[in-house]
């Protein structure tokens, strides 16, 4: 789960919970790790998560840049993870593509059109001169789709692709069909 702080994080984790909550899979707090964008934090988080009797081998992050720090801090703590935990994380990077080690897949969010109606709705506010204690929020939402950068791990039962194939599918159905800002 990415900072507190952000609405983003709360919006996320409450979408987690809902798709779990609908297929009857208790919500297991020791697999929630709050996290903010260090590289210490991402370290820490991971290496919890590695202690747990039964760690994760599928791994949601709240940005691709976390997903990056926790595949660095396997590569040089726990090598022999890496082709154990798979990561799906938010932000499709375009350096993904040259790394050696990949994640799963990623979320696209479509930060230009982000930025497109984060614009369109200031040049509304300005050209309307309204009140500011008469303004209305606005929930916008922008499409975001599923992008897959390789194969899942041979080596997974058909119990464990199952599994992360649902909880992928989950995510995005229930709350990361768009992206919300």
């Amino acid at each position: 789960m990415g900072p507190l702080s952000m609405q983003t994080s709360q919006v996320r984790f409450e979408g987690y919970k809902q798709a779990l909550q609908k297929h009857k899979i208790p919500v297991d707090p020791a697999l929630v790790k709050v996290v903010d964008f260090t590289e210490a934090a991402t370290s820490n988080a991971i290496k919890k998560l590695l202690k747990l009797a039964s760690p994760p081998t599928g791994i949601f992050t709240f940005k691709n840049y976390i997903t990056l720090d926790a595949i660095y801090y396997l590569k040089r703590k726990y090598p022999d993870m890496l082709d154990k935990i798979d990561f799906v994380g938010f932000g499709n990077l375009p350096l993904l593509q040259y790394l050696d080690h990949k994640p799963l897949a990623s979320i696209e969010e479509s930060s230009y059109e982000m930025g497109e109606e984060a614009a369109r709705l200031l040049f509304q506010m300005i050209n309307e001169k309204n009140d500011t204690e008469n303004e209305t929020w606005q929930h916008i939402q922008i499409p975001c789709k599923l992008v897959v950068h390789k194969q899942v791990n041979n080596m997974l039962t058909f119990n464990e692709y199952l599994s992360i194939f649902l909880l992928v599918a989950l995510y995005l159905r229930y709350s990361f069909g768009h992206s919300t800002f």
